[in-house]
């Protein structure tokens, strides 16, 4: 009995340890799910694939917060991919579900939309195509021509575009990747830090012909082979013209501007204001912010089809910015050279370092709105309380002169050299001392890299970018003038902002531009089929577009004269519409007829782009519609419109015809002397009016009345002075 009582008091307290091992196991695994002990859990998320539903991505910041909820710490690192911009991509060196440390960093992946990785060039074009092949956007192989396999093998990856490092900007035509090719007609990718007369040998026994010209270059490329127009990595036919960059430091883009005194006929080697449009500091120049500038040939407002250096793209931070004038590094108001032989310029100094300034803002002013000029004699306008005066002939200048008028803010550039001496820049004065201050709280600005500094209007108060005008004290915005002396007002000179640092200037990108589609099909394990079968798919896209386009004309010209359906259909033409219709030579969504607002004069236009006055009811020539950058153009900015001119043999001149003949033959002709084409811009219906008021650098007038925005019209063009368009002297159409 005792015996029986004992086992079953043994089992009592088996069964009751056992209870409480059960009851301890659960709640060590309850406590343990909840995350009391043993960590925390990473969330199990999805990474969002390229084809995935934008309702159903996950995004890196959720999952991130999800993270710091469990009092984890955080670090996202973005990576390219075919998933949307900031879907999460999963955890770097773990996987979801996994248990981390309490308080432990936990890397949260983020996509960062299609892009190049950094590490793309070098590789084998084969270990590639799955990173790419996984963006979601279309991938282009190309072969690009390389000059020494030993160096460069065949079948790496050579250059991309995007760069690396950089996203996609246009998902339909996507990515473009060079691959190292041996055979091939064209400039060789790997010139770069070549030596020049190797490289120009080379170019010219493969019949191109070659010229050397002088550019700014980082260090490794000083002495060597910086670049190539076009491009390294271009494809030329036999005869074709190349332009071989050799980089030059500070010593050496100084020399580009000096003449000597046997060059000159002066006693003293002379210091040239500005180089031609293809000057030393050309090029494309951008900032860690992705901003960039380029710099480069423009008209300028030339009437000889000459272009001068200026400003290309960007650098437009307001309507003062005086971005169509050429570009000089010392006053040089009606000589080629600086206007003292005083160190009162960069150029002039021993740092290395020179300006760039608007040849416009020398010798004019500001009145109101309006940019008054004052270089030359025999001005019709001046400036009264801010307003301008216009006058039927000369100013006399002896009972009026101008008021209300200001100085503001041009665009300013400092561009420096590899070798500038900064620290003598700096410490001379030019910057100003908060903005230097602050560059010396950033990271050091890269010197074996050539940079420039655009001043930032931003930085300055909105009574600091103006300043009263008079002639008889200097500009304050210039860092010099010799038409007025030290004496007027050197002392007044606006210091820079800002001062040097990695975050602040623009560095020259070296990178070579290509023309990827003149390009061949790189076979990449069937990746260039792939792409070539999306283009493809992309062009019967346009092709069909088209097609609808010219059923649509078909149909309205079978409708026995009634035009109306044309009508219509043309008045739904965007503006690219039109544009591409026209340089195809069919001028049809433009044709008509066009009158000004009072009805005092009409021209037609038809089809053919032919172009009938009223004036002796006269008949222009084919316009041609004139490209962005030709020779002979206003450059009319694409989203505004479109310009025409007459054929080159429309210039009359005594008894001979033709462009070169009236302004490059053995006679000279003055312009008064020269007949020249007809010119004029058409604009597109809803153009933006501050954009159209300053077209081919017209000026509005006192009275001046924007035209009318909601229908297009015709602006027709002088060689110089031109009114801005207005109400009263634009063509609408008739209809």
């Amino acid at each position: 009995m005792q015996a029986a009582e004992r086992t079953h008091q043994r089992l009592v307290w088996a069964v009751a340890a056992a209870a409480v091992v059960v009851v301890a196991l659960v709640v060590g695994l309850v406590t343990y799910n909840a995350e009391w002990w043993g960590g925390k859990t990473l969330p199990q998320a999805q990474a969002a694939t390229a084809d995935t539903a934008s309702d159903d991505v996950v995004s890196a910041d959720t999952v991130a917060a999800q993270l710091r909820g469990k009092g984890l710490k955080v670090k996202k690192t973005k990576e390219f991919s075919g998933a949307k911009k900031g879907a999460f991509l999963g955890y770097g060196g773990n996987d979801a579900g996994a248990r981390v440390k309490s308080g432990s960093t936990v890397e949260v992946r983020e996509s960062a939309g299609a892009g190049v990785p950094g590490d793309t060039v070098g590789k084998e074009a084969t270990a590639v195509t799955k990173t790419f092949g996984d963006m979601g956007v279309p991938v282009h192989y190309k072969h690009v021509l390389i000059s020494d396999a030993s160096q460069t093998k065949e079948g790496t990856v050579v250059n991309t575009s995007p760069e690396p490092g950089q996203a996609v900007s246009d998902a339909q035509e996507g990515i473009y990747i060079g691959v190292a090719a041996k055979e091939g007609d064209g400039i060789p990718v790997d010139i770069m830090g070549r030596d020049v007369d190797d490289v120009a040998s080379e170019l010219e026994s493969k019949g191109y012909d070659v010229t050397v010209k002088k550019r700014l270059a980082s260090k490794q490329y000083i002495g060597k082979v910086s670049g190539s127009q076009p491009a390294p990595g271009s494809t030329l036919g036999t005869g074709e013209s190349v332009t071989v960059y050799q980089g030059v430091d500070a010593k050496g883009a100084k020399d580009t501007f000096l003449q000597s005194a046997d060059a000159t006929g002066s006693k003293d080697s002379m210091i040239l204001a500005g180089q031609s449009a293809d000057d030393v500091a050309a090029g494309r120049w951008c900032n860690k912010a992705g901003d960039c500038i380029t710099l480069g040939g423009i008209n300028g407002g030339r009437t000889d089809g000459q272009q001068v250096f200026g400003v290309v793209d960007g650098a437009q931070p307001d309507k003062y910015a005086m971005s169509d004038s050429m570009l000089v590094s010392c006053d040089a108001i009606q000589q080629a050279f600086c206007g003292t032989l005083s160190k009162d310029y960069l150029l002039q100094g021993d740092t290395g370092a020179f300006e760039l300034i608007p040849h416009k803002a020398f010798m004019s002013f500001w009145c109101g709105d309006t940019r008054v000029s004052r270089n030359g004699a025999g001005f019709t306008q001046y400036c009264n309380a801010g307003k301008v005066v216009d006058v039927s002939g000369a100013v006399d200048f002896s009972t009026v002169k101008d008021t209300g008028g200001k100085y503001r803010m041009s665009n300013f550039f400092v561009v420096a050299p590899v070798g500038t001496k900064l620290d003598k820049l700096e410490s001379s004065g030019y910057f100003d001392r908060s903005a230097l201050d602050a560059a010396h709280k950033q990271h050091n600005v890269d010197t074996d890299r050539p940079f420039l500094l655009y001043r930032d209007v931003k930085q300055y108060d909105d009574n600091e970018r103006e300043a009263d005008y008079n002639i008889r004290t200097a500009n304050p915005f210039l860092p010099f003038n010799a038409a007025a002396g030290n004496e007027l007002g050197k002392d007044r000179t606006v210091k820079m902002r800002p001062a040097p640092s990695d975050d602040t200037v623009y560095y020259l990108d070296e990178t070579p531009e290509l023309d990827w589609d003149t390009l061949e099909d790189a076979d990449v394990d069937g990746a260039a089929a792939d792409a070539s079968d999306d283009k493809t798919q992309k062009k019967s896209d346009t092709d069909t577009d088209n097609d609808d386009d010219i059923d649509n004309d078909d149909d309205a010209d079978t409708d026995d004269g009634d035009n109306t359906d044309t009508d219509a259909h043309k008045k739904d033409l965007t503006p690219e519409q039109i544009r591409t219709r026209v340089y195809s030579g069919d001028m049809s969504p433009i044709a008509g007829r066009y009158c000004l607002k009072d009805g005092s004069d009409c021209l037609e236009l038809d089809d053919d782009g032919k172009v009938t006055t009223a004036e002796s009811s006269s008949t222009h020539e084919t316009m041609i519609p004139v490209a962005k950058g030709a020779k002979l153009s206003w450059d009319i900015p694409e989203s505004v419109g479109i310009e025409f001119r007459g054929p080159e043999s429309d210039y009359h001149c005594g008894s001979e015809r033709g462009y070169q003949a009236c302004y490059e033959g053995s006679t000279f002709y003055s312009e008064a002397e020269i007949m020249k084409p007809f010119n004029f811009v058409y604009i597109f219906k809803g153009a933006d009016s501050e954009e159209v008021k300053s077209i081919a650098l017209s000026a509005p007038q006192s009275d001046y009345v924007p035209p009318d925005s909601t229908k297009p019209f015709i602006k027709t063009l002088g060689y110089h002075m031109n009114a801005s368009p207005s109400d009263t002297n634009v063509y609408y159409p008739a209809d």
